[in-house]
């Protein structure tokens, strides 16, 4: 289209303006164009858009962040290669987003919609593992003060489920990542920051992943707790047995909040030591 390249140049414009609302618009139209008249488009074209892109990606404005990550996904999924000029900005402010304790919602989403595009995408700087070391950077690298974490807590949450996503594209690495975690968690030079970012990541793979399969380190201090575990079983089974079938036999077989409780405590206590015996229906 003639008025293409025009229109691209004009509306990239509006994305300096201090007008909120021309933002948002400008961004939503730049969303349409990529994604409708992708194959009309030069890197050349984009590289004005693309330098006005990550100095809107901050906390101040989620709304704003939230639609240059659509445009984002949008650019990355159909025009990739013009991204490599301000890949290394772009990821600094991501990074920096994703440590503010705002991030939440539809904006994480918008997040993980754009790092799933991000790592499919073929290019060099957007392999698996260059994104996995940058997600784990902050947690890694980052200064450790004495009592307490390296960043806010709700960070952990968002860096564990972006990297979750980036599992879910990339699932033959589900197996040497989740190994690197539980080694992590074992590790006794590991800080409080470091388990915790393994737990939360564990957590979030084991949503969309299945890790049942998967071989993983135990060391040997988690060994000797299962086996005195494991020799407590059946008395702890049997005990809560005997509780359940008193109360029961108290209320006439009704369902009491005691008997409720007591049933409750039965179900939880078989699937924590996963023996083949039946569950009780509440």
């Amino acid at each position: 289209s003639p008025i293409l390249k025009d229109s691209l140049s004009l509306l990239s414009s509006f994305l300096r303006k201090k007008l909120r609302s021309l933002r948002l618009a400008s961004l939503v139209a730049l969303e349409v164009l990529v994604s409708k008249y992708s194959s009309g488009l030069t890197s050349e074209m984009l590289t004005d858009m693309l330098e006005q892109v990550p100095s809107l990606l901050n906390e101040s404005d989620l709304h704003i962040a939230q639609l240059a990550l659509g445009l984002l996904t949008a650019v990355a999924l159909l025009q990739s290669a013009s991204m490599a000029k301000v890949h290394e900005e772009m990821m600094t402010k991501l990074l920096a987003l994703l440590q503010s304790p705002l991030l939440q919602g539809t904006a994480l989403h918008a997040m993980t919609t754009f790092l799933r595009a991000f790592v499919k995408s073929g290019q060099a700087n957007s392999s698996f593992k260059h994104l996995l070391e940058r997600l784990m950077s902050p947690i890694y690298q980052g200064k450790v003060q004495q009592g307490s974490l390296v960043i806010h807590k709700q960070a952990f949450h968002s860096l564990a489920h972006c990297l979750a996503a980036l599992v879910s594209e990339c699932p033959d690495q589900v197996s040497s990542l989740c190994t690197r975690l539980l080694t992590d968690i074992n590790n006794t030079k590991s800080n409080d920051s470091i388990r915790l970012f393994a737990l939360l990541t564990l957590g979030e793979i084991g949503k969309t992943s299945k890790l049942r399969s998967l071989v993983l380190p135990i060391s040997p201090r988690v060994r000797r707790a299962n086996k005195r575990i494991e020799s407590l079983d059946l008395v702890l089974l049997m005990s809560v047995k005997r509780r359940v079938q008193r109360e029961l036999t108290w209320s006439g077989h009704s369902l009491t909040s005691a008997a409720k409780q007591w049933a409750k405590l039965w179900n939880a206590c078989l699937w924590m030591t996963r023996l083949p015996c039946c569950t009780l229906p509440w």
